[in-house]
């Protein structure tokens, strides 16, 4: 029984739909081994932010120089050493 064009036509285009499963199911698995790789650097940590001891809003290196939180006026010298914000850096 000879092919029809019409059965030749629908054999390629069965025939590339297959070629193209077989090539996404590969990608799939590519990535999903990807994502179970362990992570090979550490996530940075957050960057230090002068806080007030007061309201605990933050406070800018400038600031931190002064005798009052900007904020909330908390004075800086009743706190202790630990929760009172160090001199800013020049």
């Amino acid at each position: 029984m000879a092919r029809t064009p019409k059965r030749r036509s629908l054999s390629q285009r069965i025939a590339r739909l297959e070629s193209r499963v077989d090539d996404l199911e590969a990608r799939v698995e590519n990535l999903e081994v990807d994502r179970g790789a362990p992570e090979t650097t550490a996530p940075a940590p957050p960057p230090l932010v002068l806080r007030c001891p007061g309201c605990h809003l933050p406070v800018e290196s400038e600031s931190a120089e002064a005798e009052r939180c900007v904020w909330c006026g908390f004075l800086f010298e009743v706190a202790p050493p630990r929760l009172a914000p160090p001199p800013g850096e020049d």
